[in-house]
């Protein structure tokens, strides 16, 4: 449990606000860019909007998965690696972590499914499919799996 209230800036319900505006429009292909600097609250409120976006999961389709979030993260000698972010994606799809469906006073860390999705990839099947599958393979699986999931949000989280 997190021990640490959490004190909203006035301007965070507007963002959130704002932000759920722009996913109602819910157009194939949109962007929408959080920026902020770092503790402005940008994980807390993609955290908010995921579980707003999702709706309740009993709602959800067999198999299906509304949203899903990562990180596109510097991992290739400090560079990003569109590689690594394919296999994120795919992790996320084929084994997807929804502890942002949790209700947020019981997370320390809003980043906390990312710090487990860096554990789950140094799993010998995930080490596996970053070694020997190429990148383009990769993204063919992803956009099948998305459509087969039901995608209509993917939140990502730059990780410098």
């Amino acid at each position: 449990m997190n021990i640490n209230p959490i004190i909203l800036h006035p301007a965070f319900t507007q963002a959130r606000e704002a932000l759920a505006r722009a996913l109602v429009t819910d157009m194939p292909g949109q962007l929408i860019f959080v920026v902020g600097l770092s503790g402005a609250g940008k994980s807390e409120i993609r955290y908010a909007a995921m579980q707003e976006f999702a709706g309740r999961p009993k709602l959800w389709a067999p198999g299906k998965l509304p949203v899903i979030a990562l990180r596109a993260a510097a991992t290739d000698r400090s560079s990003f690696s569109s590689k690594e972010f394919m296999t994120r994606f795919y992790l996320e799809l084929l084994e997807p972590n929804v502890g942002w469906l949790k209700e947020r006073s019981g997370i320390e860390d809003p980043d906390q499914g990312h710090l487990l999705t860096e554990a789950r990839l140094t799993n010998p099947f995930w080490k596996d499919v970053r070694h020997n599958q190429t990148e383009h393979r990769l993204r063919g699986y992803v956009e099948r799996m998305a459509v087969v999931r039901g995608i209509r949000a993917v939140f990502v989280e730059e990780a410098a």
